[in-house]
């Protein structure tokens, strides 16, 4: 039943635009933080220290493939009162 009331609830409001904008200033923190990582890891000299700057960076890219495709699926939530939010969301 609970389920069921949020999906009703998702037809009628659509898309949640403020968990978009939380899911994209993610992505863009993931993004500098990533940039960051690589900076420092052709500082670094230590081949273990290079391995794990090296995966979490692996780790990142994953986080940000997997952000992109949540906030594609939010984006295209159609509703029949969407527009309206969108509207206030601004």
């Amino acid at each position: 039943m609970e389920r069921s009331k949020g999906q009703f609830a998702r037809l009628l409001t659509g898309t949640d635009y403020g968990a978009v904008k939380n899911l994209k200033a993610q992505l863009e923190q993931n993004q500098i933080r990533i940039e960051l990582l690589t900076q420092l890891q052709t500082k670094l000299f230590n081949q273990g220290e290079i391995t794990m700057v090296q995966e979490t960076v692996q780790a990142m890219i994953g986080e940000n493939m997997s952000l992109q495709q949540r906030i594609a699926v939010e984006e295209q939530t159609k509703s029949m009162f969407g527009w309206l939010f969108r509207f206030f969301a601004r």
